[in-house]
């Protein structure tokens, strides 16, 4: 008669909540000084940035006109297209139908700007509306519909400027 080999002995393992809520204060204390000298370090690099530019100027190696062709924010924003044309031009270029999640995935990665799912799904609807999408219920996808592809291109490239809204050039300029 042979015996079962014998199981390993049960390891027990136990947490001391106390010391688990303390690393967990002591970590957010650690995050909230990075985030705080993350923050200091922006405003310093921003007013050398800013000192030197002027200092150029005086020396004259700088034009005046530089400080307009800065690039800013609302400038970087501007030239972006619209989210209508990243998620028609992001169908276009997978050449198949994708979900939400495929199409925010696309844009991150050609854009580099993350759509919300909140703003993507209405649009979607939007533009399905309009014909320019065709939803498919079974495989939860997107496909695209009678769209002007030349128009896209042409705004992803940067040559169509869609109108902002005085509410959202407000936005943008801050």
């Amino acid at each position: 008669m042979t015996e079962s080999p014998s199981s390993p002995p049960a390891r027990l393992v136990t947490f001391d909540l106390d010391d688990l809520y303390r690393q967990r204060a002591e970590a957010a204390d650690q995050l909230a000084r990075l985030v705080a000298q993350s923050d200091l370090t922006a405003r310093k690099h921003a007013e050398l940035d800013g000192a030197i530019h002027l200092m150029e100027q005086m020396l004259g190696l700088a034009s005046p006109r530089d400080a307009l062709e800065r690039p800013t924010k609302a400038k970087a924003s501007a030239r972006r297209p619209s989210q209508r044309a990243m998620l028609i031009a992001a169908m276009i270029e997978a050449d198949q139908p994708l979900g939400v999640r495929g199409l925010i995935d696309r844009v991150k990665m050609r854009f580099g700007v993350t759509i919300h799912r909140t703003s993507v799904s209405p649009l979607l609807r939007k533009l399905a509306a309009e014909g320019e999408v065709v939803h498919d219920p079974d495989g939860a996808s997107w496909t695209l519909g009678n769209v002007d592809r030349a128009s896209i291109e042409r705004e992803v490239r940067g040559e169509i400027v869609r109108f902002r809204g005085p509410k959202t050039a407000r936005r943008e300029a801050a």
